[in-house]
């Protein structure tokens, strides 16, 4: 079951809400590191399932599933591996519209690399990364 609206990720108190983070998926989107802060509002967490929800205040949202080895530091997440990462987010400066929405789907594939597919009305993306020594989720 999902933990509502906690401050922390189980057992820290390291990622706190109402806080801006950058956000990294496999060295790729979204944006560049320090170029987009994401204002925290909420977080789901289910253990059982390995699954993430983080909820930020312009609407996106990151759900993580299956993730693999977490670290909690100096209010820093570190998930080295995730089999599927979906960031959902607005066109910046438009009206939050189903036609303006972006759906990046990271999904790790049997030999390592990374599909990405980029869903939406503006930009359709569907190609493979490379991940060497990238991890799957970096939020600092």
């Amino acid at each position: 079951m999902f933990k509502k609206n906690v401050n922390y990720l189980e057992n820290s108190n390291d990622l706190l809400l109402d806080t801006y983070y950058s956000i990294g998926i496999w060295g790729d989107g979204p944006g560049r590191p320090f170029d987009n802060g994401y204002l925290l509002k909420r977080q789901e967490i289910d253990h059982e399932q390995k699954t993430i929800k983080l909820f930020f205040s312009s609407n996106e949202e990151c759900i993580i599933e299956r993730f693999h080895d977490m670290m909690v530091d100096n209010n820093r997440v570190t998930i080295n591996r995730a089999d599927r990462i979906i960031w959902k987010a607005y066109d910046y400066g438009k009206p939050q519209t189903k036609e303006n929405m972006y759906i990046y789907e990271y999904n790790i594939l049997d030999n390592g690399d990374v599909s990405v597919v980029v869903k939406s009305n503006i930009l359709n993306r569907n190609e493979i990364i490379k991940i060497e020594k990238q991890k799957a989720f970096v939020c600092f």
